[in-house]
């Protein structure tokens, strides 16, 4: 990956639907050699994937999940992130072992879904953070 491929990056994460030909003109090579690199980056990996941003009123937290002595995280990751609700979920060092971006319609439905997650057995403590604005 190069300079080139960086920059292309970077417009693409501001907006997934950056017409081809805009990401051409904007940094001044074809069309093609955009298509070219793109495709590149989706075949080895360096793009996973692309997404759609919801616009919606949702309730946000950010949990951070400490497992019991012993427990294999990534399991406990994975139940989680089967919960209805949680948007993204990260095994993480310091002092917690997993971070766990949750949305709900409301703070009602929101600490169903905290409840739900400290009920998973081995999860020993958590600490939640309700997002009050997004940037």
């Amino acid at each position: 990956m190069d300079q080139l491929d960086a920059r292309i990056l970077e417009i693409l994460k501001g907006n997934a639907r950056t017409p081809f030909l805009k990401i051409a003109n904007d940094l001044g090579v074809s069309e093609g050699t955009i298509r070219v690199r793109v495709r590149k980056m989706i075949e080895t990996g360096v793009i996973a994937g692309f997404t759609v941003i919801v616009a919606r009123n949702a309730t946000k937290a950010l949990m951070e999940i400490k497992v019991g002595v012993n427990v294999n995280t990534s399991t406990i990751a994975s139940r989680i992130k089967r919960v209805r609700g949680v948007t993204s979920v990260f095994e993480v060092s310091g002092d917690y072992d997993i971070s766990v971006l949750i949305e709900q319609e409301s703070v009602n439905e929101l600490n169903a879904v905290i409840d739900e997650i400290r009920e998973i057995e081995d999860v020993s403590a958590t600490r939640t953070s309700l997002i009050l604005k997004e940037h």
